[in-house]
């Protein structure tokens, strides 16, 4: 436990407190007076117990903020005086009027005591006050618990991407195919591309044997013989051996007709000109 801190020392310059300790430590009574004050007070006590604080207050021109210790003071007088009032009754009752006059002869050292005694209340209550304070122990904060702190999980580093593998095109084999000759196409000597010349004049030879067939058959087959010879290998030997065949049986020249119905069937085996050459034929 330690000392009670200083007011003297702690109070501000000039405050209130300040100026009320200042003021009890300068107008401190020496013992003498000390003693004739008590002894008057136990002579008047009543009196000094009942208006003592107002005319105190009054008389010293005390300011209205230290009336309220002075009444104090008064009352803790009267207290005192009533319990010396037994000791000092004998005085009083023996020499009422000396004690008066005594009293009043000695306000002003009572009304100095009467300062002095307030502040020594107000001293002592804030000394008291004080070391209250300064003895109350400091409350201990309680230490926050320690919160103990989880080990951090470990992450584990992620697995590297598996490196991506070139797409190597895979090459579909294509199945053997087995080679095939190529198919000869049969083409009319119509179908056949020729000279344009070529096939107008085969085209006009031919034109005017047909339109000879029906009304004069024999000067029809002269016209195919004239044709065939001046286009031995035409593009047009096919028709021209199918409409002479058809002449022939008309002019009535089998012989003529069964040659023709060769030729026919030498170009093409298969038709309805191929069967009406093979009834020529007997086939």
């Amino acid at each position: 436990m330690t000392d009670p801190e200083r007011l003297l020392l702690r109070a501000a310059r000039g405050s209130a407190v300040d100026q009320l300790l200042r003021a009890g430590a300068e107008e401190r009574p020496d013992g003498a007076a000390l003693r004739r004050t008590l002894a008057a007070v136990g002579a008047g006590g009543a009196l000094v117990g009942v208006a003592g604080g107002a005319q105190a207050a009054s008389a010293a021109g005390v300011s209205t903020g230290s009336g309220a210790f002075a009444g104090a003071a008064g009352a803790g007088a009267s207290g005192a005086a009533a319990g010396s009032g037994a000791l000092s009754s004998g005085a009083a009752l023996s020499s009422g009027a000396g004690a008066s006059g005594a009293a009043a002869g000695k306000a002003t050292a009572g009304l100095l005591l009467l300062k002095w005694v307030g502040a020594g209340v107000l001293a002592g209550g804030v000394v008291t006050g004080a070391a209250h304070v300064a003895s109350a122990p400091e409350p201990q904060q309680a230490a926050a618990p320690s919160v103990a702190r989880a080990p951090e999980p470990r992450v584990a580093p992620a697995p590297a991407p598996p490196r991506e593998q070139a797409a190597q095109p895979i090459q579909a084999k294509a199945p053997d195919v087995p080679h095939r000759a190529p198919v000869p196409v049969e083409t009319s000597p119509a179908a056949s591309v020729v000279a344009p010349s070529q096939l107008s004049a085969e085209l006009a030879a031919l034109g005017r044997a047909k339109a000879l067939a029906v009304s004069n058959p024999g000067l029809a087959l002269r016209e195919l013989e004239s044709y065939f010879a001046k286009f031995p290998g035409g593009k047009l030997n096919y028709e021209a051996s199918v409409l002479g065949m058809q002449a022939a049986r008309r002019a009535g020249q089998p012989d003529v007709a069964r040659r023709y119905a060769r030729q026919v069937l030498a170009f093409q085996a298969a038709g309805p000109q191929a069967d009406q050459a093979r009834s020529l034929l007997g086939q």
